[in-house]
């Protein structure tokens, strides 16, 4: 799969003082489009922005991360075929894959009382079929995180 990210390295300079601070963010990368090969074809597939779920956001945006152990791989892996079954086929879905999401996620017992971490973890890469249409807002499958991208049409 092409779908990287390139890290940006942007420098802010302030005029009046004439001092600089360093700024990271991620950028999409641009330089090839995704694809997503299923069943041994390869589809040159666009992304679904507004079914985007947040990969990190902090303690403010706790609410909206999954929950530390739901994306461990050998979860995610070990309930593939139960999301498969559960999933293709429906609202235009054609095909699905484990990728890495490698984001951040909340621990603790909640209501106030949790931490945010990073973590090397997982989601589902989600294929619609050209004639599928892209969730309105993020969805998670099972506590796990779905990455929709759409086939174009033949």
């Amino acid at each position: 799969m092409t779908l990287g990210r390139v890290l940006l390295l942007v420098v802010v300079t302030a005029c009046s003082s004439g001092s600089s601070a360093a700024v990271e963010r991620e950028s999409p990368d641009t330089s090839s489009r995704p694809t997503f090969t299923s069943a041994g074809r390869v589809y040159s597939v666009t992304n679904c922005p507004s079914a985007a779920n947040l990969i990190s956001g902090g303690r403010d945006a706790a609410d909206a991360l999954p929950k530390k152990g739901q994306t461990d791989r050998g979860r995610v892996e070990s309930l593939l075929a139960d999301a498969k079954s559960a999933l293709v086929g429906t609202s235009g879905i054609v095909a699905l894959r484990v990728i890495p999401r490698n984001g951040e996620v909340w621990d603790g017992p909640g209501n106030g009382n949790y931490t945010v971490e990073a973590a090397e973890d997982y989601q589902y890469e989600v294929l619609l079929g050209p004639d599928g249409s892209c969730p309105n807002s993020p969805v998670l499958w099972n506590g796990i995180p779905l990455l929709y991208n759409r086939a174009p049409s033949s």
